[in-house]
């Protein structure tokens, strides 16, 4: 029960800038939060970072109590997720890929409205990396972009084309 603690656990970047928070009242987590994300989503989220650092601010209490599950149950599903991660990320192509959908699909899909979502996404010219960016969650978007891969309805491409690595000349003066 970290120690029976109350306070915050201030999270930030490697260039110092506050990015989230936990919070504890007598050693239970009762509130995260992690740029526009709070709750158990946040928590979620601050267990997947591996850059940045704490500070520890005895005896601050948050106005939000937005988690009411035991840090263990927690704990346990944030391994899990990760682990689904690192699945995930070992049988999709690397961020870098370009996603395309696939040409010859014979029948119409049964899809959910994320999957729809990220589906409406792909175009070709689009990298995993930025899916992930655009949707704000690592392990939906890479959960979605898996099964939509399994499902047989896009592809990635690992060599990007010339003409999408173009960088603009300047003008002559």
């Amino acid at each position: 029960h970290m120690n029976r603690k109350t306070g915050e656990l201030a999270l930030y970047s490697d260039d110092h800038a506050h990015i989230g928070s936990v919070f504890l009242i007598q050693g239970e987590l009762v509130h995260a939060n992690l740029n526009e994300c709070s709750g158990v989503a946040a928590f979620d989220r601050i267990m997947l970072l591996d850059r940045g650092y704490f500070i520890f601010l005895a005896d601050r209490i948050s106005q939000n109590l937005t988690i009411e599950r035991p840090v263990q149950v927690l704990l346990m599903e944030a391994h899990v997720r990760q682990d689904e991660l690192s699945r995930f990320r070992a049988e999709l192509p690397p961020n870098e890929a370009v996603l395309s959908i696939v040409n010859d699909i014979t029948s119409a899909p049964s899809l959910t409205t994320l999957e729809w979502k990220i589906l409406s996404l792909v175009n070709g010219k689009r990298t995993i990396g930025r899916i992930i960016q655009k949707i704000n969650d690592e392990h939906a978007a890479l959960g979605i972009l898996h099964s939509l891969m399994a499902k047989g309805l896009i592809t990635g491409q690992t060599t990007v084309s010339p003409l999408l690595d173009l960088t603009p000349a300047p003008f002559p003066a």
